[in-house]
């Protein structure tokens, strides 16, 4: 029975490795210890339409150190993450492209002191359909969804010196999604560079009980008593995605969001990563945030890891 067993499972696996592509990830905000891509040959259809899918998977092991960041007893932690990506690209030989991505991170931080807990839990739909009108330039219509699943719990000192845990964010609190329209650039080999000419930001609040847990009046610019807030102006997005040399992948990712008399918003994801061998890689990835309804200090987030990384 035991080799009939062995025999099945080795018979599965030579299945699919003859039925699906097995590629390393690239170098982009993945930082992973092991990762596996499963991605499937583009297609084409009679009617001139190609569909094309990739499907990511990495874990990670990081340290973290913030500077603004959520204010807790200690900010220096370790994280294991897992991420999951997905994409899917629609084309047609007539230059209309349609693409959508969803991208989960969720990782368990582990602080100094031996306290564990739920931080990374980002989640993010963008869907972009486009239509070229020369070699570089396209008219585009983007949408970017941002939220969390899970709920994130702070830890802040209180005035008599003891210790008392908060609730930052839950599930669907804040959901915050930019729309825009306009026109973008391609630089062949470099990345692009997308102005929204008429952009809107919502931003919505699944559980309004956050209100009297933390005690705001104003959370991420939803007064007390409503659930969303519309807010309409400029938008900017900026990709970078770059191999410099043989062994460095520089990723950028810049997100800029402009209303009429109010600081901008802005959003920046930077990574350098280095492959040292065939199997191994280290990364440095820097990421800052400002938005004046949250806070008017710059937060930054730096995270430094190493991981072994296979390619089939």
């Amino acid at each position: 029975m035991q080799r009939q067993g062995k025999s099945v499972i080795s018979g599965l696996f030579l299945l699919v490795v003859f039925l699906c592509r097995l590629d390393a990830q690239e170098l982009s905000w993945d930082n992973s210890l092991r990762s596996l891509i499963l991605k499937s040959f583009p297609h084409e259809s009679r009617a001139r339409l190609v569909f094309d899918s990739k499907l990511d998977y990495s874990v990670s092991l990081a340290g973290y150190y913030f500077i603004n960041g959520q204010k807790t007893v200690n900010p220096s932690q370790f994280s294991l993450c897992h991420s999951l990506k997905y994409r899917f690209i629609f084309s047609s030989r007539e230059h209309l492209h349609f693409t959508t991505e969803l991208v989960h991170n969720l990782g368990v931080q582990c602080y100094l002191d031996s306290i564990c807990r739920i931080g990374t839990d980002d989640n993010t739909l963008s869907s972009r359909l486009s239509l070229d009108v020369t070699g570089l330039l396209q008219f585009s219509f983007d949408a970017i969804l941002k939220t969390r699943i899970f709920n994130e719990w702070n830890t802040v000192t209180m005035p008599n010196g003891g210790v008392a845990r908060v609730l930052g964010e839950s599930f669907l609190t804040p959901l915050v999604c930019i729309f825009s329209g306009g026109f973008g650039l391609k630089i062949p080999e470099f990345g692009s560079l997308n102005l929204g000419v008429a952009s809107a930001k919502l931003t919505y609040l699944c559980d309004r009980s956050v209100f009297e847990r933390t005690g705001l009046k104003v959370y991420y610019g939803v007064p007390e008593g409503k659930r969303s807030l519309t807010e309409y102006g400029l938008s900017m997005q900026l990709n970078i995605d770059r191999l410099i040399g043989k062994h460095i992948r520089w990723n950028c990712d810049l997100l800029l969001f402009k209303q009429n008399d109010v600081p901008v918003d802005f959003s920046l994801k930077n990574l350098f990563a280095y492959r040292i061998s065939r199997y191994f890689k280290t990364s440095l990835q820097t990421q800052l945030f400002y938005d004046e309804k949250i806070s008017r200090q710059l937060r930054i987030e730096n995270l430094l890891s190493l991981g072994f990384d296979f390619h089939l």
